[in-house]
């Protein structure tokens, strides 16, 4: 008998228009259950990078080559001149083998146009690490540092 239910339990699986329903039957009385689908495939929400203006932007950048060079300046000029108006330019705490332009959070869009204004390659931006890198010292509330090195354009200048 034990064996006739798990047959009729089986036909029934095998005939019902949804895979995830299990229908059951007891002296006369069906149950049906079903079972939520879940996707195997997920896909992740995608977010578009935020930019902000220019101007509510503070961006600090630092001259990590030599402090003799005045390079730190004639960065932090040419991007007040592309309406970063909130930008400062002062010598790094340490040098730099190359140019880096590090982001706080959600500053990830405008690091990129900083650093293409500079002449830095987007692949040189990246989130700002803690601890701090040596270099950078005290970033102040600056959401994007920039740390020159050798390889910037601007410090040919």
């Amino acid at each position: 008998m034990l064996a006739a239910a798990v047959l009729v339990g089986l036909l029934l699986l095998d005939h019902t228009d949804d895979p995830s329903a299990i229908v059951t039957s007891t002296g006369g009385a069906t149950t049906t259950t079903t079972t939520p689908r879940t996707s195997s495939t997920t896909t992740p929400p995608t977010t578009a990078p935020v930019r902000h203006e220019p101007a509510e932007v503070k961006v600090l950048v630092l001259n990590g080559v030599d402090k003799k060079k005045a390079i730190a300046g004639p960065g932090a000029r040419a991007l007040v001149n592309a309406g970063f108006s909130q930008t400062t330019g002062k010598d790094a705490a340490a040098t730099v083998t190359k140019s880096v332009v590090y982001v706080v959070p959600g500053f990830d869009a405008d690091g990129k146009i900083v650093a293409g204004l500079l002449g830095i390659p987007p692949a040189a931006v990246h989130v700002l690490p803690t601890p701090l890198p040596t270099e950078v010292g005290n970033p102040g509330d600056a959401q994007i540092i920039v740390v020159l090195g050798p390889d910037a354009p601007v410090s040919t200048g």
